[in-house]
């Protein structure tokens, strides 16, 4: 049996538990590392933040919002993913911009345009750690943003 991907909303007075469906049909591996690693992501991109390690921030978050896009794509059209698979970020959002408000698209969109231009081109004098740190500072609540969207338009399937 497969592990089913749950998550917390913290309301002003409750907190909502959201399930969706198994975390193999969005391409993850082993289930035990994905439940290891996803109960610390949040604590490790706020460190690294913290901590001046943007880079490593950056990618963690990529992470996140790159399990979210998949779980909004997967609910409402029924596509399915493979671990193992190359599924490159830029894709997974280009496959969502239907599903996202404009808005918060193009939020995405500039946060993985940003990630590239200052990551790829940091060794080789293209920028400087300053813009990576603005890009970092800039989305950092970013993928909890799409944790939330996704949430209210994927929740409603699995409430009884």
């Amino acid at each position: 049996m497969g592990i089913i991907l749950k998550g917390k909303i913290k309301g002003e007075k409750a907190t909502k538990i959201v399930r969706f469906g198994n975390v193999k049909s969005v391409g993850v591996g082993d289930t035990n590392y994905f439940i290891e690693n996803f109960r610390g992501i949040n604590g490790r991109i706020e460190q690294s933040r913290n901590a001046g390690f943007h880079i490593e921030s950056m990618s963690l978050q990529l992470q996140l919002i790159d399990l979210w896009l998949r779980e909004l794509i997967k609910e409402r059209t029924g596509e399915q993913f493979t671990f193992g698979e190359k599924h490159l970020f830029g894709k997974i959002i280009e496959k969502s911009k239907q599903l996202l408000p404009p808005k918060l698209y193009d939020r995405i969109d500039a946060f993985n345009k940003g990630r590239i231009e200052t990551i790829h081109n940091f060794i080789y004098g293209g920028t400087n750690y300053d813009k990576i740190e603005n890009i970092s500072k800039r989305n950092n609540s970013l993928h909890s943003e799409i944790f939330k969207f996704v949430v209210k338009e994927v929740s409603h399937k699995y409430e009884k």
